[in-house]
């Protein structure tokens, strides 16, 4: 019964996404050795990844108000995110910091960010038996009881969280990504737009990138995910609170993540980049505000920063001009 509803989900889905629409393949390493962005734009070859950023104060004595590139503006900007993230001091990271700054030191690097890491790292490596270690050690291994047992929920309107979807889309290859889950993720998941879509995305794309999804299922519910988190997307964003920012970002991160090819996704991360605070943050100070909001903003519009510069790397068609 689970598999004719997935026909008839991607079915749907299919038909509400544009036909001419395409993924894009999420840019892999080739060989060549890089330091900064600039160098990796200009050789004919793929980069091998990360890239080595280059310094706050080196990108300074080259960003004069007048004379700073893009890409060395924008190389900038993730290092002073990435110093900010490295000394911060109104509280501790969480887990979930540990798996961004693993992903986005798969793209760039520094000293910074390695320091921010495994700040993240030493809390998170705490929880022993959480099945998410895997994103930053491979050969992690958890029972299907920890990854693929957990009861997916068939209502309209119940939903579990999302932490269980992206536990089996990492572990899918030992413990299987179950035909009931794939009608979840693509069905009553969603939220138009909100936290539990880009997680469903998110989620997908892993269960895709291990093997345990076909293309022509993938594709269908990919494009109306990503469709989904387009239509979110505020015309004109003025953020109200941090977790404006936070999830407009992971709208950006998911899109990119998964090779979006609407062309709005280069306005948003420029909007995106244009809320960078001075000291290196995304985020608002809000009397109420849990402070971590804050790290969570700045780790996430880090990582759409990162995709959105690796796919300049190897689409040069697609480089702003």
């Amino acid at each position: 019964m689970y598999r004719v509803i997935v026909s008839l989900l991607l079915l749907a889905a299919a038909a509400s996404a544009d036909a001419r629409t395409a993924l894009l393949k999420r840019p892999g390493g080739g060989s060549a050795a890089a330091v900064g962005f600039r160098a990796a734009l200009s050789t004919t070859e793929l980069p091998r990844w990360p890239i080595e950023m280059r310094s706050v104060d080196e990108l300074r004595k080259l960003c004069l108000p007048a004379t700073c590139e893009r890409w060395d503006r924008l190389e900038l900007a993730l290092q002073r995110a990435a110093q900010w993230m490295a000394s911060y001091s109104e509280g501790k990271p969480r887990f979930d910091a540990a798996v961004a700054l693993s992903q986005i030191r798969q793209t760039v690097d520094s000293d910074a960010l390695r320091a921010a890491f495994e700040a993240a790292r030493a809390i998170a490596d705490r929880d022993q038996d959480h099945p998410h270690r895997r994103f930053w050690q491979p050969d992690l291994q958890a029972p299907a009881s920890a990854t693929s047992r957990w009861p997916v929920p068939t209502a309209p309107g119940k939903r579990i969280g999302s932490n269980y979807v992206l536990s089996e889309a990492l572990f899918c290859r030992e413990s299987g990504w179950r035909p009931e889950t794939m009608v979840y993720v693509c069905g009553i998941m969603r939220d138009q737009g909100g936290y539990e879509s880009t997680h469903a995305l998110w989620g997908l794309a892993i269960a895709h990138q291990n093997g345990c999804i076909k293309d022509e299922d993938y594709a269908p519910c990919a494009l109306s995910l990503q469709e989904e988190l387009a239509k979110a997307q505020p015309l004109d964003f003025r953020p109200q609170a941090t977790l404006d920012i936070d999830l407009y970002a992971e709208r950006v991160l998911q899109s990119l993540l998964t090779g979006t090819t609407n062309p709005a996704v280069d306005t948003w991360a420029e909007t995106l980049l244009r809320l960078q605070n001075d000291d290196g943050s995304w985020g608002m100070r809000r009397d109420g505000e849990e402070p971590y909001y804050r790290y969570h903003a700045t780790m996430m519009s880090t990582w759409a920063a990162a995709e959105w510069y690796r796919r300049f790397v190897a689409y040069p068609q697609l480089r702003p001009r």
